[in-house]
């Protein structure tokens, strides 16, 4: 079969079908608008370890350009790419393309990512939705107020309100922050416009674990976060060290599809633990999208030479 009429099959046969999960919507109640309306469009390329070729960066600033198109569709039917590997090649379309204000999102044949018992996100064949956050958002904004969300379980921002909790009790000088300025907002006002109004889904985005972690290496330094140490059992000891010493510790991870990483390190009767509990796994774990321990250091002291994080 032809792949954009597999693809467009998928859409009608799936995306546009009605699912009790989804209050009785489709999973993604947009999509039989945006077919009929001719606002898709679809490029084969090769999906795989390799970055993104310029050609392929060039389309999608010449999607990007064309108001009349809302969702780009890219697929490899050779489905050579591991899930990995695929999450990878969508951060980099991603960084590739700081300056617009697209989101790639990987779709898998293997992908376990489920709301319930529906797997959102297993294709025919290798394929990567490419949107504009902007899109999204708003999309998301008009859904909130309907029970498209009523059944799902949002693990990530029951995380984050134990999170906060801990941070503001145990490190109330230490700066986070679970909330974050969407990037067309961020430029702006980096460029001498005024902030906006916080508005969440709007202005400002809720982070996940693994938006964290790539929030950490994009604007850490600056709000007084330093690469500390690698992700590795050998370096325990200097954690510990730096806790003894009073320093905050955060390690974090991007877990590509699945959830990340991010706990604090403390000293308990003088042991190195962590919150939230977890078993130590997660230091052996290849992490798709990077991992590392950070220290909170306000006035720039460097305390450790040669610092990394993955």
């Amino acid at each position: 079969m032809n792949p954009k009429r597999a693809i467009e099959e998928y859409i009608v046969q799936f995306l546009e079908e009605r699912h009790p999960q989804f209050s009785d919507m489709p999973p993604c109640p947009f999509a039989r608008k945006e077919r009929l309306e001719d606002r898709i469009i679809y490029t084969e390329v090769h999906i795989g370890k390799e970055r993104p070729t310029e050609k392929l960066i060039e389309d999608i600033r010449t999607f990007d350009s064309d108001p009349h198109k809302s969702t780009m569709i890219i697929y490899d039917t050779s489905q050579q790419c591991s899930l990995q590997e695929a999450y990878a090649f969508a951060q980099i379309l991603t960084e590739l393309l700081f300056d617009l204000d697209i989101l790639a999102i990987p779709l898998h044949p293997e992908d376990p990512f489920a709301i319930g018992d529906v797997r959102t996100r297993q294709t025919p064949f290798m394929m990567m939705t490419i949107q504009r956050k902007s899109l999204i958002f708003d999309a998301k904004k008009k859904l909130l107020s309907t029970t498209y969300y009523s059944l799902w379980d949002d693990a990530e921002e029951r995380f984050f309100d134990q999170f906060e909790d801990y941070m503001q009790r145990e490190h109330q000088d230490v700066f986070f922050t679970r909330l974050w300025w969407r990037e067309g907002i961020l430029n702006s006002f980096l460029q001498g416009v005024a902030k906006p109004k916080v508005v969440v889904g709007v202005t400002v985005d809720s982070l996940s674990r693994n938006a964290f972690h790539v929030w950490m290496n994009r604007w850490g330094v600056l709000h007084g976060w330093h690469p500390l140490c690698a992700m590795k059992h050998q370096h325990m000891s200097r954690v510990m060290e730096v806790v003894e010493d009073g320093g905050c510790v955060l390690a974090t991870a991007h877990g590509g599809n699945e959830p990340g990483l991010l706990l604090v390190a403390s000293d308990h009767n003088g042991s190195l633990s962590f919150f939230p509990e977890v078993n130590r796994e997660w230091l052996q774990r290849s992490w798709s999208g990077g991992s590392g321990f950070w220290v909170f250091l306000p006035d720039d002291q460097v305390i450790l030479n040669n610092a990394s994080v993955e």
